[in-house]
């Protein structure tokens, strides 16, 4: 087997933007940017953004949304 690989530029992350229905949720979670894993202009990193999804439920979780699940934290 041969591999042939074509290395190209880095994917950057170009605009950040938080959604959520519940407007309590989403100012917990904006208020602690400064925190964030990912940030704008950051190169892309699968490894990052599982962090950030962690971090972000165990925010919600300390700030009474108990039963958070990470899994719903979509990219």
């Amino acid at each position: 087997v041969t591999f042939r690989v074509r290395e190209g530029a880095d994917y950057v992350i170009r605009r950040l933007r938080y959604i959520s229905r519940d407007s309590v949720l989403l100012s917990l979670v904006v208020a602690d940017t400064a925190a964030a894993l990912v940030k704008e202009g950051q190169r892309y990193s699968h490894a990052n953004l599982a962090n950030e999804r962690a971090r972000i439920a165990n925010l919600l979780r300390d700030n009474g949304y108990f039963r958070f699940d990470a899994a719903t934290i979509t990219y």
